[in-house]
């Protein structure tokens, strides 16, 4: 190891060369020793340089710490302030992100760099914030006139608010501006703001001329597959966004999200072409009589979800819905009310359950409510069936299992589950940790973790199991967290029940060819079209 310097600049250009090379774990000792060496007489640029080096091994705490320690020493540095902003930026802490970058604004009120504004608006963007988020992009319009950053920003916060002739001419502003230059997004902006104000011609000759200068961007292909939707032109519509489905399938832009949505739309767009084929195929549906054996069992709760209508249609299939809202059994549902309350709910009984654990008690209880079939499957609504689901249900029963769930996509252990559902505030953090407390203190071991939204349930073969499961499971969710997802594992193995898999690894419920998750509450246009083409 080289000595260090009585000058810390050739320790710094050593340090220099690490991040140049993106050594990080070397820029990250070059850094400390020189912070160690040097102490109150090092440089501020050393603690950002350092705090860098964290961030990009996502050594997030170690970051913060240095850059503490930094703007003690250095309270009039900005670059300080800038990377303590970044920080929480990066960790998408929008709040905490905005509460930064409104210091560095406080601050350095004066030689504040448009960046700055920037990141200021787009984290209260993406908080939705939007009053405060307007608020700054209109200061810093002031200052920085016809910026393109903030302009682009002001575009989104018009889009976000419907306010579609402001976005409008903000998406124009940076068009005239940059011309030839205008980035990609610029002309997604400006063709979506003339289709909902209504001018589809213009539209369309704004989203071929971004396509011709951006190819291969998946905004523009996504708006231009829009306006065969807006033009009801369901021929052209399907091309487009099979053509979007065909060319982004596999790229990183491509997120589950939009792939989700963009198949969603695609099953929609083929029954719409022949509308008058698919209300035929539910009324032969409707027409046959007879007990069903199976049962593909739902439940959904007034403003958080709708009925999804499935592609395919089994006729060996009951389709059974709970809920507490006004809904259209298009045909296919049998339609009942979602209870508020149950009898046997521990500390809950009799008393009006939250709506996760009102649906909760018809995914519970498929051995009290359904006896009478053979095979009970359980779907959540965001789950639209558009394929033959009846062979991975063949496999379930001879598998001799009681009990058939999906596998989970992202994590393998209710412990990794429990850190998931806290980031994304799915339940009160007390009452997740106090349920993983308990499985610790018990010395229940985590078996994996399933992904609850598609179950399968043997009442023919297994019906003493899923019973003893599933009273285990409720109890659990009456009390401890209502995420379901954490407690299905102890249920299963606290009755020595062992769960099929009705995916395989790799392979989820989401990425299923046979079936397609939407995001909730997700109603686009062209579903309540299809809804009212099916009541005429």
């Amino acid at each position: 190891m080289k000595p260090f310097h009585k000058d810390p600049s050739k320790d710094i250009e050593a340090a220099e060369e690490a991040m140049t090379g993106k050594d990080w774990p070397a820029a990250i000792e070059r850094w400390g020793r020189i912070l160690q060496t040097y102490k109150r007489k090092t440089p501020a640029g050393v603690y950002v340089r350092l705090s860098i080096a964290y961030r990009r091994q996502t050594k997030y705490p170690e970051a913060e710490e240095v850059l503490a320690h930094g703007l003690k020493k250095h309270t009039d540095y900005m670059p300080l302030y800038i990377e303590y902003a970044e920080v929480a930026t990066e960790q998408k802490d929008w709040v905490e992100a905005a509460r930064r970058w409104q210091v560095v604004l406080d601050t350095f009120p004066e030689t504040t760099p448009v960046d700055v504004w920037i990141k200021l608006v787009r984290a209260y963007r993406f908080q939705n914030d939007l009053d405060h988020a307007e608020k700054f992009v209109t200061r810093g319009l002031d200052i920085y006139t016809n910026d393109a950053g903030l302009c682009t920003e002001a575009a989104y916060i018009a889009a976000a608010q419907e306010d579609w002739p402001k976005a409008l001419a903000s998406w124009q502003t940076i068009i005239s501006g940059q011309k030839d230059l205008a980035p990609a997004e610029a002309w997604a902006g400006l063709g979506k703001a003339q289709r909902r104000t209504g001018d589809s011609l213009q539209a369309e000759t704004t989203i071929k001329k971004g396509l011709q200068k951006h190819p291969d961007h998946l905004g523009l292909n996504l708006e231009y597959a829009e306006l065969a939707n807006d033009q009801q032109d369901w021929a052209e519509a399907l091309k487009r966004w099979q053509a979007v489905l065909d060319k982004f399938g596999d790229s990183p832009s491509m997120t589950i999200y939009l792939s989700q949505t963009t198949r969603f739309t695609l099953s929609i767009l083929k029954r719409l072409q022949d509308i008058a084929a698919y209300k035929k195929g539910l009324s032969r549906y409707a027409s046959k009589k007879g007990r069903r054996k199976i049962a593909i069992v739902t439940a959904v709760s007034a403003g958080y979800d709708s009925l999804k209508p499935h592609e395919v249609i089994d006729d060996r299939f009951d389709y059974i819905a709970y809920t507490d809202a006004k809904l259209d059994d298009i045909g296919l549902y049998d339609i009942r009310p979602l209870p508020q309350t149950w009898p046997d709910a521990g500390p809950l009984s009799n008393k009006p359950l939250d709506n996760p654990r009102a649906i909760r008690i018809i995914k519970t209880h498929p051995h009290v409510l359904f006896d009478q079939y053979d095979l009970v499957v359980w779907l959540d609504t965001s789950v639209m069936i558009v394929g033959d689901i009846y062979p991975a249900l063949e496999k379930f029963m001879e598998s001799g299992r009681a009990i058939g769930a999906g596998v989970h996509p992202e994590r393998s252990s209710i412990f990794e589950e429990l850190e998931a559902c806290i980031a994304m505030k799915k339940d009160d953090p007390a009452d997740l940790k106090r349920q993983l407390a308990y499985y610790k203190k018990i010395g229940f071991e985590d078996t994996g973790l399933a992904e609850c939204g598609f179950l399968a349930f043997n009442l023919r073969d297994k019906r003493d199991q899923v019973a003893a499961a599933m009273d285990t499971w409720w109890d659990q969710i009456c009390r401890f967290s209502r995420r379901d997802q954490l407690s299905f594992p102890y249920a299963l193995a606290s009755n020595k029940v062992v769960w099929h898999p009705l995916t395989k690894p790799p392979q989820d419920i989401r990425h299923h060819p046979d079936f397609v998750i939407t995001p909730h509450q997700y109603e686009p246009a062209i579903l309540a079209e299809f809804e009212s083409l099916l009541q005429k």
